[in-house]
């Protein structure tokens, strides 16, 4: 009861500081899931050929606020669960079945899909 309590009021908080048009790390293409097609957007940024802000900050997948050669593993990582943001989830299945852990793939990515 108490680490679900734990978790609840760390979700809140997590979704209080977030911007709202934060996305879900490693999905550069807006779609709500990391798949193959934001693979190019995202090695672009590394690259620096693309320095659009959004696209920067969601290539952070490691979240130290620099995109870099050190978002490759959980940009991979997401890549290979095809994470999907939580509300996304949710819509789709009714159901979120995460568990809260880091390395949960439901995660939430926007305040505007949470009120859709």
């Amino acid at each position: 009861m108490k680490k679900g309590l734990v978790r609840l009021c760390a979700a809140l908080f997590l979704i209080a500081v977030r911007p709202a048009n934060a996305q879900l790390a490693g999905d550069l293409n807006g779609d709500c899931v990391v798949t193959i097609d934001d693979v190019v957007s995202f090695v672009d940024v590394l690259i620096g050929a693309e320095d659009d802000v959004e696209l920067v900050a969601a290539a952070d997948v490691d979240g130290n606020s620099v995109a870099d050669a050190r978002d490759i593993e959980p940009f991979v990582s997401q890549l290979m669960t095809m994470a999907q943001c939580f509300a996304c989830q949710t819509q789709a299945s009714g159901f979120a079945g995460g568990d809260g852990s880091a390395g949960d793939p439901y995660q939430i990515c926007s305040a505007a899909q949470l009120l859709a």
